[in-house]
């Protein structure tokens, strides 16, 4: 019985002092996830191939993917604002954005005539904003793009 009893206090002082954590087992935080999501025509589209770069006063994100909008094989965005927080509106400043839509033998491009794009944080490190603007094709058709938005890593 005596037996079992300093085994049982081992075990328990060993679960104890064990378990133990020291300041140099913290791992290091998880990385920030890039994401460019949005609706095209009320149809999800998330991007997952994302480049966020920011040159002296601008900023240009791009992304590319594919969420099989229409049948495309590919979808990829681009905007460019300034390179500062705040809202911007499409046309004024430099301020564009586009959608671009592959399919097989067809390249299908749309230039956002309205919208606004917001920046929320910017740094040397990452970008974050919300953009909804309306695209128009060339041959008179449009793409609604709402609840648009962008977190990613600045390229260096």
């Amino acid at each position: 019985m005596k037996s079992k009893f300093a085994l049982s206090l081992l075990c328990l002082g060993l679960f104890l002092f064990s378990c133990k954590k020291s300041a140099n087992n913290i791992p290091a935080p998880l990385s920030q996830q890039e994401v460019i999501s949005f609706k095209m025509n009320g149809n999800s589209a998330l991007l997952d191939t994302t480049a966020a770069v920011v040159g002296q006063n601008t900023l240009q994100v791009k992304g590319n993917g594919n969420s099989h909008y229409f049948a495309a094989t590919d979808e990829s965005l681009y905007i460019a604002v300034a390179g500062k927080v705040g809202t911007s509106v499409v046309g004024d400043n430099g301020v564009s954005a586009s959608i671009n839509l592959m399919f097989p033998g067809l390249l299908d491009q749309y230039k956002a005539t309205k919208g606004t794009i917001t920046v929320t944080s910017i740094s040397t490190k990452s970008v974050s904003g919300t953009f909804e603007f309306v695209a128009a094709d060339g041959a008179g058709g449009t793409i609604n793009v709402t609840d648009g938005q962008f977190t990613l890593n600045v390229s260096q």
